[in-house]
């Protein structure tokens, strides 16, 4: 935006912050980092269609594959969107460049009339055509917070009102997103009044029947497309952030609120095996939306400032996030479960992709959306760590070791996260500043922590009282050297997941049953290259437990232990800095499934293929009246690691407490799979 510009009203309570002035450092530094030296900085070279040109050219061709033509677009367009975002953070100007190529060739080659991208993506005849446009769109858009000189926002701008297209069919309307961007930065008010005009015009058609105003407002089950839903349902709380409309905001909260009550699963993203598949034991998240979740939650957090959508994006990135990628970043799952028991070329359990890939650890699954938006979950997290608070206050959400620079009127201050989060419960703020300043720092209290506790300079601060679910404000005037530490202890839960099933977490982590993996590397196809294969992952441990937990105080049953430093890739079973130690006891006769054809089906065509083969699925749990009867008498203690690290897990487990003395079966073995 230029300088003579006016902002437009803001009706938020936070505001992001522009990319480049979050930094993050020790392992989340490192998580960054392994993203550009693997699979963020070398997809290229792991098959179609991300070793075409992308955006630089006019048409991708499609060949034999199936799909429309605006597909690879914006399966490129996500993977741009994250390498930007990536690149950005940790300073890699390599990988910068090689976004920019794409970037730079769409805004050199714009049309006549502002059009920017392929023509391929401008007909009308394709009712989904400019979709296309809005992941790529999104990395312009982080582009130009570091890039000011490339004029992204008056491109953009000219792109949306040169034209005369009325972006109200199946996705378009989503594109509301950049036009309300554009708005913001150059306060050109045709940009509001289209993108109001676009959003009235899907409200009364109603193409996406789950996310209409009246449908969001109205509490019932959705049935859609889970990525479908979480593109549309935000639109509402973007515009309410640039017109301040109540029933906007309010219709959005409540559509959220009710995805979650039917179709949260414990790792912290809403079921999506493509569509919403409520809350069982075996349900699926496709990749694609804990990167589209996390994102569309972060405007929730910006419109309202309540700090529950923070705990939201912290769970769903920190638990469903990294356990769906390789702890080095060289692989990634298409669907990801809290419970996976083995993770092959058709372990695929979940019934729209019976016997298919989209368990196994690959660098580019089938379908191609999830190989461009899993590069996108990590720097969700990054970019939503500290916001706006308005006059000059700031605002932490999000913790993990990193560094955060601003000016506060005339003033440069930089604030540095130490810490091992979330393996520790201390955050350490130290603040840089040549002269002192005055301003207010809010913390995010957890909802998840009780006792917070807060130091200044290393004295405890009494007359203030963290409470969870809000922010405890530090008003002061800071000067540089000042520490503030953070203590947010972390709890010992558990949940119930239906089926006799539950759950355990400490703090914002979900822990699993930690399952001896047997990396088994496969030959390299036409979508993975030497560097980068295909992997199956095998279980060769015993993983059929039941968690043996009485009423008495749960810390008194179950103990947390850090058993290893907190290296560059925490997020692996070998690697995983800290665990919990459970009692458990062995379930006699709970075995996978076994089948000789599976049977998967297509959501989208109604059509069912009959696949031969030998099949070997994840069980559903035992029935509750059974498990007391199979559970061994022998109580054994077992190791839970976080859900993240453990690339096979068993997270929700039958409860058995006391077991029976009936069964003391022999099942200790790990069982055949292959």
């Amino acid at each position: 935006m230029s300088e003579t510009t006016t902002s437009p009203p803001y009706y938020g309570k936070l505001r992001s912050v522009p990319h480049g002035h979050i930094h993050p450092q020790g392992w989340l530094g490192a998580y960054l980092q392994n993203m550009a030296k693997h699979l963020t900085g070398r997809l290229d070279e792991c098959g179609y269609p991300f070793d075409t040109p992308g955006f630089a050219t006019e048409r991708i061709e499609m060949g034999k594959r199936h799909g429309a033509e605006w597909w690879p677009y914006e399966q490129v367009g996500y993977w741009v969107d994250g390498m930007v975002r990536c690149a950005q953070a940790i300073g890699d100007d390599a990988l910068l460049e090689k976004a920019d190529k794409q970037i730079r060739h769409v805004l050199e080659n714009a049309g006549q009339d502002g059009f920017l991208g392929p023509e391929i993506l401008r007909s009308n005849s394709k009712q989904d055509c400019r979709w296309g446009h809005v992941p790529f769109f999104r990395a312009m858009m982080a582009r130009h917070d570091t890039a000011p000189e490339l004029n992204i926002d008056e491109a953009l701008a000219r792109h949306f009102t040169g034209g005369t297209h009325e972006f109200g069919m199946g996705r378009e309307p989503t594109n509301i997103e950049q036009m309300c961007w554009a708005y913001g930065e150059t306060a050109d008010p045709a940009l509001l009044k289209k993108a109001v005009e676009v959003f009235e015009f899907f409200d009364e058609k109603g193409w996406v029947a789950d996310c209409t105003l009246r449908a969001l407002r109205s509490g019932r089950t959705q049935q859609i497309h889970g990525v479908t839903f979480n593109e549309f349902a935000k639109l509402p709380v973007i515009l309410y952030l640039w017109t301040g409309k109540e029933e906007y905001l309010q219709a959005a909260i409540t559509g959220y609120e009710t995805l979650v009550r039917d179709h949260m699963l414990v790792s912290g993203v809403h079921s999506s095996e493509e569509y919403l598949e409520g809350k069982g034991t075996r349900a699926c998240i496709e990749i694609c939306d804990i990167a589209d979740f996390t994102w569309s939650i972060g405007y929730l957090l910006q419109a309202t400032g309540d700090v529950k959508y923070a705990d939201w994006i912290e769970r769903a990135c920190l638990n469903a996030g990294t356990g769906a990628a390789t702890g080095d970043f060289t692989g990634h799952q298409y669907f990801t479960c809290p419970n996976q028991l083995l993770a092959t070329n058709n372990s695929c359990h979940a019934p729209m992709s019976a016997g298919s890939n989209r368990l196994q650890y690959r660098p580019n699954p089938n379908t191609e959306c999830c190989s461009g938006n899993v590069h996108r979950i990590m720097p969700n997290y990054v970019a939503r760590m500290w916001m706006s608070a308005g006059e000059g206050d700031v605002a932490a959400l999000l913790y993990g070791p990193s560094r955060f620079s601003s000016k506060i009127g005339e003033q440069s201050v930089t604030i540095t996260q130490d810490t091992e989060f979330p393996f520790e419960e201390s955050i350490r703020f130290t603040i840089a500043t040549e002269q002192p300043v005055s301003f207010t720092l809010r913390l995010r209290i957890p909802g998840w922590t009780e006792g917070a506790e807060l130091f200044v300079n290393g004295e405890a601060v009494s007359d203030v009282l963290p409470v969870p679910g809000s922010f405890l404000p530090i008003k002061r005037e800071f000067a540089d050297g000042d520490r503030i530490e953070l203590r947010l202890p972390m709890p010992l839960k558990t949940s119930a997941w239906g089926w006799g099933g539950v759950a355990i977490e400490r703090g914002p982590l979900v822990y699993s049953l930690a399952i001896k993996e047997n990396w088994v590397k496969q030959p390299v196809d036409n979508k993975s290259c030497e560097d980068l294969p295909p992997h199956f992952t095998l279980p060769e441990s015993p993983w059929n437990y039941g968690m043996d937990l009485g009423t008495e105080d749960l810390a008194s049953q179950v103990s947390f232990q850090k058993v290893q430093e907190v290296g560059e890739t925490p997020w692996s079973s070998e690697h995983a800095p800290v665990e919990l130690r459970v009692p458990v006891r062995l379930i006699g006769g709970w075995e996978p499934e076994r089948h000789d054809y599976t049977v998967s089906g297509n959501p989208w065509h109604n059509k069912r293929s009959y696949l031969k083969g030998k099949f070997v699925y994840l069980p559903e749990l035992p029935h509750p009246c059974l498990v007391r009867e199979l559970a061994s008498p022998n109580q054994e203690t077992a190791r839970f690691i976080p859900h993240g690290c453990a690339k096979l897990r068993m997270t929700i487990l039958p409860h058995c407490p006391n077991g029976s003395g009936k069964n003391d079966f022999g099942g200790r073995n790990p069982q055949t799979f292959i």
